[in-house]
């Protein structure tokens, strides 16, 4: 597995990728560079995203060695994702996002769909910050706020959504 960062001043399109490691180079394989390309990170059980409750742990069905619990209606969250393109202030390929203001934000944020469950209306919501993570490279966090009457269950479906790009969809748990 190879992690990598699209250089941010990557043009729009086509583009040839390769690794170089220690002299050695990798067979080349093309890509398309997009705008935003948005990805809601997978927390690697079943489908749920990364995301964390207020209280640092995740909002998924109650599992044993896990810090985990449903979130609530009202709770605030944090998802981390990928892949939402340009900031402003922009930040240099490499480089950790800003720690102090001004941040890292994204221009045009995406809203947060809640949807599924056993209960409850789906849910479009205007999050409260949208924007590289401080003092990371390239990872995106979305902080919103769980709606009033959110769907319900434990696998509540959640994406992005700006207009033009949606992410890929996680599950989260809400009661």
């Amino acid at each position: 597995q190879v992690n990598l960062q699209i250089p941010v001043d990557a043009a729009i399109g086509e583009a040839a990728v390769r690794g170089e490691r220690n002299g050695e180079t990798s067979n080349t394989i093309s890509a398309t560079v997009a705008a935003r390309a948005p990805r809601v990170m997978r927390l690697g059980i079943g489908d749920y995203g990364t995301i964390v409750n207020q209280d640092g742990s995740f909002p998924i069905p109650v599992t044993p060695g896990i810090a985990s619990h449903p979130a609530k209606a009202g709770d605030y969250l944090v998802l981390y994702a990928l892949g939402l393109g340009e900031t402003v202030p922009p930040v240099a390929s490499g480089a950790g996002a800003p720690s102090v203001e001004p941040f890292a934000r994204v221009p045009i944020p995406p809203k947060v769909y809640f949807t599924g469950g056993v209960a409850g209306l789906p849910a479009a919501v205007d999050p409260l910050f949208v924007g590289l993570t401080p003092g990371f490279v390239g990872l995106f966090q979305i902080n919103v706020q769980v709606p009033q009457t959110p769907p319900t269950g434990s696998t509540v479906s959640l994406y992005l959504d700006d207009g033009i790009y949606r992410s890929n969809t996680v599950r989260l748990a809400i009661e």
